[in-house]
């Protein structure tokens, strides 16, 4: 099951346009305190993915010649705060991100969700994949969807903690 919290955008956006208002560092702010306290979360992330750890799904799955090994790599996340998206856009952002000369993470997390490539060897890696490691719901990522998914609840828990304070702590300032 995928939880999909909702935010009234209307009251975000007055919310927001009130705190640009009142100290137009004040978004910027809160968009750190976001990034900040949901590091925590992140590295749940990081945790969970690292625990799954594949093995390569083919046999010469790298290129020596360009220094290129595609192994499976540490992956960091970051979550990345847009307060001002618009209208049914996400207001937090979580991206995994491997180093650039290993990207197995990379390719493995989204192969054959959005085509099912149409070389043999492309086939054969996704079939590989398919039988290790299922996408979940047939379309999301392999690894890092799934600790997301595992994770979800607390992140939202802890961005609706951010967002209250600051809205409390505008309230209790602009009252005054």
């Amino acid at each position: 099951m995928v939880l999909k919290p909702t935010i009234d955008y209307t009251e975000l956006t007055f919310v927001v346009n009130e705190m640009k208002a009142f100290d137009k560092k004040l978004k910027g702010r809160m968009e750190r305190a976001l990034r900040t306290r949901l590091g925590g979360v992140a590295k749940d992330m990081d945790r969970e993915v690292a625990s799954i750890n594949p093995l390569p799904p083919l046999s010469g799955f790298r290129n020596p010649a360009r220094g290129d090994t595609l192994d499976w790599d540490p992956i960091q996340t970051k979550i990345l705060s847009r307060l001002s998206a618009g209208k049914g856009k996400a207001i937090l952002l979580v991206h995994f991100e491997g180093s650039p000369n290993k990207r197995m993470f990379q390719i493995s997390e989204f192969a054959g969700s959005r085509n099912n490539y149409t070389t043999p060897q492309g086939r054969a890696m996704i079939e590989q994949l398919e039988g290790r490691f299922k996408l979940v719901q047939g379309k999301g990522g392999r690894f890092g969807f799934r600790a997301f998914l595992n994770v979800q609840p607390k992140l939202v828990r802890e961005a609706e903690k951010v967002i209250n304070e600051f809205v409390d702590r505008f309230n209790s300032t602009r009252n005054l």
